[in-house]
């Protein structure tokens, strides 16, 4: 379908548009022509608004980051129970956009990129507010707990969506609550020899 004459395409309808892709036809559909088609465009009419594929999934992997960011929003980074929170949160988003968050988790974003850093920044607080009420309170070992937790959902989010879990002793979901209990229970400061 055309899009009417004279109607400006903004940065949010391509990603809306990319986003709507991904759900339909999943990571491997996303390019600009998939979104040029979702638009009602021409696809070189898209290389004014993103330079590439490349450029196009950069700018979607960020929208990823920032929608499942700001779903912490309303989480008391202070609350005993918000890393598990988080947890949780992150494994229903992943399931539930599974397309995005293919693009979120293979597309390397850098922290000083003009477009990320404002979510990295806001995700770095978030976290590091999150930890320090657990008692790890140095940037450096805030810096490792994150990455463990993050090591941990990805791994497990991404073995159950390709069925890797297959047992009749556990149900995954069982699974997943034993290793967020696990990871937080190892989430302290190290000694200081």
């Amino acid at each position: 379908m055309a899009r009417p004459k004279g109607q400006t395409i903004t940065q949010q309808d391509i990603l809306e548009a990319a986003i709507a892709c991904l759900k339909r036809d999943g990571d491997v559909a996303l390019g600009v022509n998939c979104v040029a088609k979702e638009l009602g465009i021409r696809p070189p009419s898209l290389y004014n608004h993103v330079a590439n594929n490349d450029d196009l999934r950069r700018r979607v992997a960020i929208e990823g980051w920032r929608q499942l960011i700001a779903t912490f929003e309303e989480l008391n980074p202070h609350s005993p129970d918000v890393l598990r929170q988080i947890a949780y949160i992150y494994r229903d988003f992943a399931h539930e956009n599974q397309g995005l968050y293919t693009i979120m988790s293979t597309v390397p974003l850098a922290e000083d990129d003009p477009d990320f850093a404002p979510v990295f920044q806001t995700a770095m607080q978030f976290y590091g507010e999150s930890l320090r009420s657990h008692g790890v309170t140095s940037q450096t070992n805030q810096l490792g707990a994150m990455r463990t937790l993050w090591a941990m959902l990805h791994g497990f989010v991404e073995l159950e969506r390709l069925g890797q879990f297959k047992s009749s002793l556990q149900g995954t979901d069982e699974s997943f609550t034993w290793a967020i209990e696990a990871v937080l229970k190892g989430l302290q400061e190290p000694e200081k020899e």
